[in-house]
């Protein structure tokens, strides 16, 4: 089958993480209106972000760490072929 090397893996990693984290977050607050449905009828900014955080809020945090935990492990692989890298280079 086919195998991936283990640095293009941690950098997948992180930037899927990073797309999870930031840009997903951006993207939602920027293109998710929660504004009435029907007549133009004029909203307060407390009731906007209410209605915001009750109908995007919840599942853009969910996200956001989600895509925080996807980093983490992408960080570890590279750490860990940096320092694989590192020893080899020493042995030659």
């Amino acid at each position: 089958m086919f195998k991936m090397n283990k640095k293009v893996v941690g950098i997948f990693l992180i930037i899927f993480g990073s797309y999870l984290l930031i840009g997903n977050t951006l993207m939602s607050l920027l293109f998710n209106q929660a504004g009435p449905i029907g007549w133009a009828v004029p909203i307060s900014p407390t009731d906007y972000w209410r209605n915001w955080w009750n109908n995007y809020g919840l599942v853009t945090i969910i996200i956001a760490i989600v895509g925080f935990i996807i980093i983490i492990p992408g960080i570890q692989i590279l750490i860990k072929n940096n320092k694989r890298t590192m020893i080899n280079a020493e042995s030659n």
